[in-house]
């Protein structure tokens, strides 16, 4: 064939090539033939032109209609699997429903059990009963002061904690402390250099400004002279130091008037950086058995859960917040 054109490429390498038809007699007329991927070849005939286009867009035509079919499958499947997902996802919301219904109504036999087991002591020995209302009574005034403190803007459930700070000296050429091996312990520079230059030991030019030079310990206009006045004093090449306090906690409160009463107890122990801190129970999820014990401990006895918003039980102004 003359003049040949590929018309029509599958996906899978099928071609349809059409040209002018060389035979004598024949001529005008155009040929077609099938190009198979593996190298076969199928002719198709001879046609006038205008035939094989009618042929071509009957093709394409059909083409178009299996295209137009499979998109629908496609779209009516996928409406199918959304529908199947959302039934899905009721039956689990009901599953999850029934579950707690469940968990309702063994909290309400287990609390009606409670209250058969307390007529049975009241009805047997007035005594117990006595010591009885006496504990309800200090379980009540303990959860109250629970559900009324300052919770500092921290989520139920808390508790309360002692925060403190150790020193921790890390080397630094330009630190604002040194270790001063006679006394055996780190001391900070400006109060020894000012107690020096008083008693006369430390010598400056006139345009020295004295002041100055300590205000710029530890930057980069610090004054050359510096660890030479440290070593005289040391009697010794000096090592500097930098202060990064380290935070240590120590105890667990319910109540803020037991960690402050504790703290107070134990102020020898303590810098006097310690203070009182409230932090949440379950940082990284909702759900706890210690949630779930204490709330039901202030549900059976009566007393509010505690709040979760900010101040909604108790006003307190500068409270060191979680």
């Amino acid at each position: 064939m003359l003049n040949e054109k590929e018309i029509f490429k599958s996906s899978d390498d099928y071609k349809i090539i059409i040209g002018e038809n060389e035979e004598a007699g024949r001529k005008g007329m155009l040929a077609a033939r099938i190009e198979l991927p593996f190298g076969a070849e199928i002719e198709l005939g001879h046609f006038p032109a205008k035939q094989l286009l009618l042929m071509k867009q009957e093709f394409d035509t059909t083409l178009a209609q299996a295209v137009n079919q499979y998109n629908a499958v496609v779209l009516q499947n996928q409406s199918l699997q959304q529908e199947l997902s959302s039934h899905k996802n009721k039956i689990v919301d009901i599953a999850l429903l029934l579950d707690e219904l469940k968990q309702r109504f063994d909290y309400i036999a287990d609390f009606e059990e409670l209250n058969q087991i307390e007529r049975i002591i009241r009805e047997t020995n007035p005594e117990n009963l006595t010591h009885t209302e006496e504990l309800k009574k200090k379980i009540v005034e303990f959860l109250t002061e629970m559900s009324s403190q300052n919770n500092r803007g921290t989520r139920f459930p808390y508790y309360f904690s002692i925060v403190d700070f150790n020193d921790n000296f890390e080397q630094d050429d330009k630190g604002e402390f040194f270790f001063e091996s006679s006394s055996g312990s780190f001391l900070e520079i400006v109060p020894v250099l000012r107690e020096r230059y008083d008693c006369g030991l430390i010598v400056l030019n006139e345009d020295d400004d004295f002041e100055k030079i300590l205000q710029n310990i530890g930057t980069w206009e610090e004054d050359d002279r510096i660890n030479e006045w440290l070593e005289e004093h040391n009697y010794g090449i000096v090592q500097r130091f930098r202060n990064e306090p380290v935070s240590w906690s120590d105890g667990v409160f319910f109540t803020e008037k037991d960690a402050e009463a504790y703290l107070e107890s134990v102020r020898n122990h303590h810098s006097s950086e310690a203070k009182t801190y409230v932090d949440v129970m379950n940082k990284w999820g909702r759900s706890s058995q210690t949630e779930e014990f204490l709330t039901n401990l202030f549900n059976y006895f009566g007393v509010k859960v505690p709040p979760e918003l900010f101040y909604e039980n108790k006003k307190k102004e500068g409270a060191e917040q979680c």
